[in-house]
């Protein structure tokens, strides 16, 4: 570990609104959860010297669970593939952070006795937004660095095997990878905020970023806002972005989670 008087370093590209540098500057999740501020670089009443960047950026990722209709816990299967359900009906109950998504035998979404049904719970999110209709949902994985397959992000379409935007995602990682079949699927890039002092072989350095999409300013952890986002092809439409964490550790392990809401 660098010594950590001097282990940071800031891009004056992406200060934080209203502060010189990085400093001073709250970024509080907006979501609700608790967590760190980017902001807050001592260590508090004892006047010790300021924290490392690599040191204190906390985890805040995005918890997934996916059940079936009869109560069953449904962990991603060998081999690690995104799933997609047919189409159907779907309702997001914001209170409980849990989407649900249902067929119904003739069609429509006033069935009393639905199939196939699926329920998400998305743990470390406050709230979600209230979405319900025709639509499907679409579940991303990936396998860890220990060789697990772990889910990482859903996306909700609404109805229609050509519409061109996805109404949610809620994402850990930069890429939402796998359904180009329906869409183009939107992706971020990391955007240097401060960064460990250090040579590494990281292909992202060490460090706090923010999440661009395109040639969008960076969304910050903190500072939620609308954003032109790729999509479909290359058209674009605005999305209400959240950044919950977007770091590299020293050790290069990327710690990405954020939300997008179709705006509009």
């Amino acid at each position: 570990m660098a010594d950590s008087s001097g282990c940071y370093r800031t891009n004056p590209d992406f200060d934080l609104a209203g502060g010189s540098g990085s400093r001073g500057s709250s970024t509080a999740d907006t979501t609700g959860a608790e967590g760190s501020t980017a902001g807050e670089r001592t260590s508090g009443a004892t006047g010790d010297p300021p924290l490392s960047v690599c040191e204190i950026h906390e985890d805040r990722p995005i918890v997934f669970e996916v059940w079936d209709r009869n109560g069953t816990w449904d962990p991603p299967t060998d081999p690690c593939q995104p799933w997609a359900t047919q189409p159907g009906c779907f309702t997001v109950d914001s209170d409980e952070t849990e989407v649900l998504h249902y067929q119904c035998p003739g069609g429509g979404c006033g069935c009393e006795e639905p199939i196939n049904f699926i329920t998400v719970f998305i743990q470390g999110l406050a709230d979600l937004p209230p979405l319900e209709g025709p639509g499907r949902l679409l579940g991303h994985t990936a396998t860890t660095a220990q060789g697990e397959c772990v889910w990482t992000g859903l996306t909700i379409f609404a109805a229609g095997p050509t519409s061109p935007f996805p109404l949610f995602h809620a994402i850990n990682g930069t890429e939402v990878t796998g359904f180009k079949q329906l869409n183009d699927p939107i992706s971020a890039q990391l955007a240097p905020l401060e960064l460990c002092d250090g040579d590494t072989a990281c292909n992202e350095p060490p460090g706090i970023h923010g999440l661009r999409f395109g040639d969008t300013d960076p969304v910050l952890v903190g500072s939620p806002g609308i954003r032109l986002i790729p999509s479909a092809g290359g058209a674009m439409d605005p999305y209400w972005v959240i950044n919950r964490m977007s770091s590299v550790a020293e050790d290069c392990e990327q710690r990405v989670a954020w939300t997008a809401e179709l705006a509009g």
